[in-house]
Parts: C-alpha cells; sequence; structure tokens
C-alpha cells in the first residue's frame, strides 16, 4: 500500500490507528483545573461519565471500536504474534479538544501503543508522516489574505485548490467553494474523517480573517496563556523585551556540583523551554533570539538559566494578544539578514538571523548558531547571508507552484563587505579560507534570483534575531514583522 496513504487529512481531521504522545517525566506546579486534560483515569472520579462516554462514543474514539472496523484505510492488518516475541503495551491518552475561543469543543480518549518501546531495525525500519513546513502555512495564509477567497490543483480554467497536511490536520483553501466541496467529499469516500468547517484553528494557531479589509490574523493567545498558567506566571509581572542589552549566557552559569544539579532536577526547564519553542516557530518571531539562547543548556541548565526562561515568560505575560497579521495590496517577498560576532560565550560560534515577509507580515524566521566558528565580522555575515539565500530560494519556488512568481526576491544586509564577496569574484584570495557551500551566495546574486541589498542597521529587521537589543527598536522590529 501507498505509505502516503497511512496518514491522513484533518481542519478536516482524518482518525488514524496511532496517535504518539509525549510524556514529560519532570515535576512542575501546575494547576489542575476541571477543564484540565486527565492524566490517569482513575484519578479523574469526578469526570469519570465524561470521559467514559468518549471512550464508549464512536465519533470521539478510534480505539477499541476502530479495531472492530475495516473502514480505516487499510492502516494496519491482524498478524499472529511471532513465537517468542511480545507484545507491545498500550495506554490511555485523554486529550480535550477546544475551539477558537478556547471553550471545550469535546473530549477524547484515545487507546495508543507505546510506540517508544519499538527498537529500530528490530520492530520496524522506517516512519512516516507527512508534515507540511509551517513556513508554508503561513506563506498561504498570506496569499489567502491578498485573494479574495474562501479556504486551496490548479485547474485549467485558472482555478485552483491548496491542500496542508500535518499527520492528521488539513487545510484546505481555494476560490471555489463547490471544487473544495468535491475535494472534501473525495476524501471523505476513502478515509474516515470530520469536516471542522471553516478554518479557524490549525495545529493550535487561532486564524482570524477580516474578509471586508482582505485581512488575515495568525495568533497563539490561547496557547500563550495555557502556558502561563501551567508554570504559574499568569500573574507574573510583565516587562517590554525578553532580555536586557548585551545579556548573554553561558556554560559557566551550570551545576557546579550534585546539590546544584539535584536542584534543578525538580525545575521543568526543558517542559518550559520546549513549550516556548513551539511558539516561537508558529507565530511569535520576536522571541527567536532569547529561546535560542535559553536552549543550548536542555542538557544541564543552571538557576541564572532558569530565571532567564522566567524572564521570556514575563514578556509573553504582556504580549500575548500579539498576533501575525497578513494584508494589504503589496504581495513581494522581502528578507532581511544579520549575524553577530562570536556572541556565543562557549565556543565562540556567530548567531545567524534572517526573516522574510511576505503581505506584511513574517513568513520564515530563523536565529540559530552558525555551525562553524567565523574569523572575522565579514565572514559571519556572509555565511548569514548564504543561508538566507537558500532560504529565499526555496520560498521563490513554493510561490511559483502557488501561482505567484516573483523573479527577484530582495534580501537586505548591513554588511558592505559581504555585498562586496557576493558580487565580486576578485575578494577569492581573501575568502579562500570559508567553505565552498557558504560561496552559494555569489550563484544565486549572479543568476539574478536573489537580489543582495545594503541597508542601515537601524533598519534591518533581522537584528533582533541575533541578540538583544533596546526597548525601542525591539518593538519596532516586532511590529515590521507582522
Amino acid at each position: 500500500m501507498d505509505p502516503a496513504r497511512r496518514k491522513t487529512l484533518g481542519r478536516t481531521r482524518v482518525n488514524v490507528g496511532q496517535r504518539s504522545t509525549l510524556v514529560n517525566g519532570q515535576r512542575s506546579t501546575v494547576n489542575v483545573g476541571q477543564r484540565s486534560t486527565p492524566a490517569c483515569f482513575r484519578t479523574e472520579n469526578f469526570r469519570r461519565q465524561v470521559w467514559a462516554r468518549s471512550v464508549s462514543d464512536r465519533d470521539d474514539f478510534c480505539g477499541v471500536t476502530f479495531l472492530s472496523s475495516r473502514s480505516s484505510g487499510e492502516t494496519w492488518e491482524l498478524v499472529p504474534l511471532p513465537g517468542g516475541r511480545k507484545a507491545i503495551g498500550n495506554k490511555w491518552v485523554y486529550k480535550i479538544k477546544r475551539d477558537g475561543n478556547d471553550q471545550v469543543e469535546r473530549y477524547c480518549a484515545r487507546l495508543v501503543v507505546k510506540g517508544y518501546a519499538q527498537k529500530e531495525g528490530i520492530d520496524f525500519n522506517e516512519i512516516f508522516s507527512p508534515v507540511v513546513r509551517l513556513t508554508t502555512i503561513r506563506v498561504v495564509l498570506a496569499i489567502l489574505s491578498s485573494d479574495h477567497c474562501a479556504y486551496y490543483k490548479r485547474f485549467e480554467d485558472n482555478d485552483f485548490i491548496i491542500l496542508l497536511l500535518y499527520v492528521d490536520d488539513m487545510l484546505v483553501a481555494g476560490p471555489n467553494k463547490d471544487r473544495v466541496q468535491e475535494l472534501k467529499a473525495q476524501l471523505a469516500r476513502e478515509f474516515e474523517m470530520k469536516d471542522l468547517g471553516p478554518a479557524n484553528k490549525i495545529l493550535g494557531m487561532q486564524i482570524h480573517r477580516d474578509r471586508n479589509n482582505r485581512k488575515i490574523w495568525l495568533s497563539q493567545k490561547n496557547y500563550l496563556k495555557k502556558i502561563l498558567r501551567r508554570f504559574n506566571m499568569q500573574d507574573c509581572k510583565s516587562i517590554s523585551t525578553p532580555l536586557p542589552v548585551n545579556f548573554k549566557l553561558s556554560s559557566s552559569m551550570c551545576p557546579s556540583n550534585e546539590a546544584e544539579r539535584k536542584e534543578m532536577s525538580r525545575v521543568p526547564y526543558a517542559s518550559a523551554v520546549g513549550s516556548l519553542m513551539f511558539a516561537m516557530i508558529c507565530t511569535r518571531p520576536d522571541i527567536a533570539q532569547a529561546v535560542g539562547a535559553v536552549s543550548r543548556y536542555m542538557a544541564n541548565p543552571g538557576g541564572e538559566h532558569w530565571i532567564t526562561v522566567k524572564k521570556i515568560m514575563r514578556y509573553i505575560r504582556g504580549t500575548s494578544d500579539v498576533a501575525l497579521c497578513y494584508g494589504g495590496s503589496e504581495f513581494t517577498v522581502r528578507g532581511y539578514v544579520d549575524s553577530d560576532f562570536a556572541g556565543d560565550l562557549d565556543k565562540r560560534k556567530s548567531t545567524t538571523g534572517y526573516v522574510f515577509t511576505l503581505a506584511g507580515a513574517a513568513v520564515s524566521c530563523v536565529s540559530t548558531l552558525q555551525t562553524v566558528v567565523a574569523l572575522s565580522t565579514t565572514e559571519a555575515e556572509y555565511m548569514a547571508a548564504t543561508q538566507a539565500c537558500k532560504e529565499a530560494i526555496w520560498i521563490q519556488r513554493l510561490l511559483e507552484e502557488l501561482g505567484h512568481k516573483q523573479q527577484k526576491i530582495p534580501i537586505f544586509c548591513d554588511s558592505q563587505s559581504t555585498l562586496h564577496i557576493a558580487r565580486n569574484p576578485a575578494f577569492h584570495s581573501r575568502t579562500k579560507h570559508i567553505g565552498v557551500q557558504y560561496h552559494f551566495v555569489r550563484e544565486v546574486v549572479e543568476k539574478g534570483s536573489v537580489d543582495l541589498q545594503k541597508i542601515h542597521t537601524k533598519e534591518n529587521l533581522a537584528d533582533v534575531l541575533t541578540k538583544p537589543i533596546n526597548a525601542d527598536k525591539f518593538i519596532w522590529s516586532r511590529s515590521s514583522c507582522g
């Protein structure tokens, strides 16, 4: 069977035979209210009837009753247990599904196998899950903000449909509602799926649309408030930026003895950073640099690292309403790239930062340590420009597939020497030690796919992605990103 049919679709949502769950074993002080998701059926006596209905309800449950149905899309087959082998265990996983307004939509109970007990090469050889890039989702929403259509195969009559798939969540968009309904009906004949109606939420991101002004907002307000409640930061005092100017972390702040390590083992550091990271990659490019800094110490965090994580949450406390807003008449991709120099105190590596905007807001954003140590600011900026050019080409090809061809993507850089190296091969003698892959920028500039331009540092949106900056410029950069 074609593996692409094994995992399917949902905004529309498709039921699949197995669903994995990540369980964080760290302890944290968590407020468990009546609307929280139970960790164990036995401990939820006051709501046992609610979850019992979910288990027996065919619409909300794909466990025992699912196994008796052959309408599962043939995602599994029943075979005898091989001799000398032990069957993989299973457990119940409970989930409260909420709508765009954070109201309880339904209670779900699913029986899942403990896949983490399997060993690669013994129990399985490969894993397949279709996952759309979040950049693609943002690009499509930017297109929808400028094209007056509902939510999208291109046809001969210049009609088209876009289908975005993330394991079992699906977003369908197109200007012709009949085409969209026809696609949904075709999918429903092949797979067991639920039509969730007009898109107001995808992968935890809330979608709000103003058709009259042709604008779309993408936010995670409810998710961020949930994070703050989970770590008891809902009433903390807010701050204007995630990190103060010139602030740096290092491994010297890690625990130096067993007592300190034992103390930090009780802190939900990895869970908190992971929660913030999801917000960062979805809708909050403004915290990318800060989250990138604290994520380097996941293996052995210290007290100062945990205080920094709480600073980021204090910033989130005052900006949970911030959203990416796509709209406006100008539909052009613009890129901004920057780099610090040897900002990492441990390995003396530099940080690459770039952001691409479309229809008035960010569609792609990265803040990451470079893989090699740069020997100069020029080299650091040049390597950052190469990474930005690679992303620009990918976005350019994506837009072309979606019918919006842009011949040349401008990328703004505040390093004059980087522009000279990219445009003038005569500088090769000074840069021969730079890895060959980083000279990719020369090729795309020569072809005309990318237009590398000079911009003043004060106007470079990517500056916020490489280091902590003052509040005025930070707020300007955040608003310019959407």
